[in-house]
Parts: C-alpha cells; structure tokens; sequence
C-alpha cells in the first residue's frame, strides 16, 4: 500500500548511501523515474544515481538557498511545494513557479564550478527532497541535464 513504499522510501533514503541494499536503491529508482529528465537516462544511470542520493526535509517557510548563493545540491522534490523567486535588477523578487512532487531544480548552479543560484527557493510547504552533491552529480547528470538546462533558462528569463 502506498503508507508502506513511503515507509520504506523514508528508511532507504535515511541511510547513508554506502548501506543501502539493492531493495533500497530499486525502491528509490521508482522515485527517481517520476523525474523528466531522469527518466531519459538508462537503468544502470538511475541506478547509480539512487546508490548517491541523499535526503533532505524542510519546514513551510524555510528558504533553502537564495540567488546568488553558491549551489553545492541538486534537488528533487519528493513530497511538497516551493516556490521559485527571481530578483529583479532593483532588488525585488517576483515569484516565477512553483515546483511539485517530482520536479527537480538546483542544477544551473552545478553546471560549471563558481555558478551561482539563479533564484530563491523557499518551501512553501513541509517538504522532503532527494538530494545530490556537485561531485555527484557532474559525474553522473551533467550531459544529460544539459538537454533540460535551456528549457528551464528559456522559462526564467521569459517572466
């Protein structure tokens, strides 16, 4: 039943990484593949990444980096909302999307070493991530990506 996988998603991800069983690492790629872009990679890709991914929760409120702060995580949005703001050449921040379970954010920054967050995420409810390192994720997401980075700098800077 659905109370159950989220039990179990919960437990798996709550391990480090490096003691997760290959029951964890299946239950996490079904996770995984709700994501767009990760649904495009092989099996072997998304398998490796949930062998990576790390967990976090915040609270309603919580600003989770603001624009212009050093990006060190890849997001993936598990259970939630939050909110993306832009702030504008005179310092005010517009809301430009909302992002749900099984929306992915965070990776413009980790494209090249010294990038910066190109918005404000802020929670707009509790919410639980799936969460990957730079190191990570250059090495396993970067191409792929790629494929997604211009739809998502095309839709920033057109509000």
């Amino acid at each position: 039943n659905a109370q159950e996988r989220l039990r179990l998603r919960r437990e798996a991800l709550l391990k480090p990484p490096a003691r997760r069983t290959e029951a964890d690492v299946v239950q996490l790629e079904t996770v995984l593949s709700r994501v767009k872009f990760v649904r495009e990679l092989t099996m072997k890709t998304r398998m490796d990444l949930c062998k990576l991914t790390g967990y976090a929760r915040h609270g309603a409120g919580e600003t989770l980096f603001r624009q212009g702060d050093p990006g060190e995580f890849f997001y993936v949005v598990l259970s939630g909302s939050v909110d993306v703001f832009i702030r504008d050449p005179g310092g005010r921040e517009h809301l430009v999307a909302t992002l749900f379970n099984g929306d992915s954010f965070g990776e413009l920054a980790l494209m090249q070493e010294g990038n910066t967050r190109g918005a404000t995420i802020v929670a707009k409810e509790d919410c639980e991530f799936l969460t990957l390192g730079r190191e990570d994720y250059g090495a396993i997401l970067r191409t792929q990506s790629e494929k997604s980075i211009s739809e998502k700098v095309a839709h920033l800077r057109s509000t």
